[in-house]
């Protein structure tokens, strides 16, 4: 699993969003089923969350 960030619009406002995925088109996916349509402002994808030292050094791990 990987870490994903994105800044959307969704046509009414901003949102940063965070999730874990297998993949970006995972993520992607989503997105599309939480909001629509959307505009991806930016995305960035983060170390995988199956490290031992993830609770400690990964936090957002733990979400």
């Amino acid at each position: 699993m990987f870490h994903y960030s994105a800044l959307i619009y969704t046509g009414t406002g901003q949102a940063l969003v965070h999730g874990t995925a297998v993949a970006k088109y995972d993520f992607e996916q989503q997105l599309v089923a939480r909001f629509g349509i959307y505009v991806c402002l930016w995305c960035s994808e983060g170390t995988p969350c199956a490290s031992p030292l993830a609770p400690s050094v990964l936090p957002h791990c733990n979400e």
